[in-house]
């Protein structure tokens, strides 16, 4: 009897520990998975944080759907750019809205200064589903230019960069450059030809072999802009025929000189001397025209 007592009393243990397991779990089960994605989200780190990619110089908003009932800051790095909430802070760079159900901040012009990674405060708490990444789009041009004119590309970043171009016709890129800030490494088919002016990539005098994709990336690898260059012939400039017809102006007003001159000397040196003997002789010409000679 009092075995079966004994097996009673542990199976109404065991159930009671099962149904307490399962309370806990029905009860914090949220907290649960919310805690294993935070801390997947803080070992892998900006892998899967959200990413917001606009144009660059275009507006974009953030928005945050963690509730918070206090005061919301917006951070990017360490730098708080935005507060709103019950006693809303101005004067910061940003601003922002929110209420009980969320959160959105407005940046009104991405580039690279205000690009990063940007997270969110509850009164001082950070929400870290929240965390997320803003970055501007590349930067896309087509130039053409002629030949002899100057390649300008701007990097956009102060960050050091890498100039890469692939060559018309050609599968492969090469590097054309390093550069961070007025300094440059460059290949040596362009070091005396690049100059770095304000931020600028200067290529002097362009060529028809300039022609090609340029590439500026950052050292980390993110793609800053793209120029899809052409530099027309020499025969097809329009500088070359400018100075064609300015030399056969040119040319032209040399010629018409110089036969002016030529002609001068002509005549001072055949017509002049003709000219120069009938006036010596005033008699003789008046006998020749009266008969007598």
């Amino acid at each position: 009897m009092s075995f079966y007592c004994l097996l009673f009393t542990c199976s109404c243990f065991f159930r009671d520990v099962r149904n307490l397991y399962i309370y806990i779990w029905t009860a914090f089960s949220g907290q649960y998975i919310r805690f294993l994605f935070v801390l997947v989200g803080s070992v892998l780190g900006s892998e899967l944080m959200p990413c917001t990619r606009v144009a660059l110089n275009d507006s974009a908003t953030l928005t945050c759907t963690e509730q918070c009932v206090g005061e919301t800051q917006w951070k990017r790095g360490r730098d708080t750019v935005a507060q709103c909430g019950p006693d809303p802070h101005t004067g910061l760079q940003f601003t922002c809205t929110a209420d009980q159900e969320r959160s959105s901040l407005t940046v009104p012009q991405v580039n690279y200064s205000t690009r990063g990674y940007y997270y969110v405060f509850c009164d001082g708490r950070e929400m870290p589903l929240c965390r997320q990444l803003l970055q501007p789009l590349p930067d896309q041009s087509t130039l053409a230019l002629e030949a002899g004119q100057h390649l300008r590309m701007d990097f956009h970043t102060s960050d050091p960069v890498i100039v890469t171009v692939r060559k018309h016709g050609n599968s492969s890129s090469m590097q054309v450059c390093t550069v961070d800030g007025r300094v440059k490494q460059c290949h040596p088919d362009y070091q005396d030809r690049v100059h770095i002016h304000d931020n600028t990539f200067v290529l002097m005098e362009v060529m028809p072999s300039d022609s090609g994709s340029y590439t500026v990336k950052e050292k980390e690898g993110i793609t800053v802009s793209f120029f899809n260059v052409t530099v027309k012939g020499i025969s097809q400039s329009y500088i070359w025929h400018t100075g064609y017809w300015a030399g056969f102006c040119h040319g032209a007003t040399g010629f018409g000189v110089g036969m002016l001159v030529v002609g001068v000397l002509l005549a001072k040196f055949t017509l002049l001397p003709v000219f120069g003997r009938r006036e010596l002789n005033p008699r003789r010409s008046n006998q020749e025209g009266n008969g007598l000679i």
